[in-house]
C-alpha cells in the first residue's frame, strides 16, 4: 500500500487544499459546504490534521475511515 498523507496543520492549509482561499473569515474556525467544493481529492489519499472536525454528512452510504474502524455515523 502506497497511501500518501496530505497532513493540514491550519484550517487555512485546509481551504487553500479545496480551493477556497478566498472564503477564509476566521483562522480559528471555517465551515465549508462541501457539496459546492471543486477540487477533489483522490480516494486513496489519507488526510490527518492538528485540528478538531465536526463533520455532518446527508448520504448514509458513504463510510469514513477514523483511526482502524468504518464509521457510518
Amino acid at each position: 500500500m502506497n497511501n500518501k498523507t496530505i497532513h493540514l496543520q491550519t484550517i487555512s492549509e485546509m481551504f487553500l487544499l479545496f480551493g477556497l482561499a478566498g472564503d477564509i473569515h476566521h483562522p480559528l474556525v471555517g465551515v465549508v459546504d462541501f457539496s459546492k467544493v471543486d477540487q477533489q481529492i483522490d480516494c486513496e489519499i489519507n488526510l490527518s490534521a492538528d485540528y478538531y472536525s465536526i463533520m455532518f454528512k446527508n448520504y448514509p452510504d458513504d463510510k469514513i475511515k477514523y483511526g482502524r474502524k468504518i464509521i457510518d455515523f
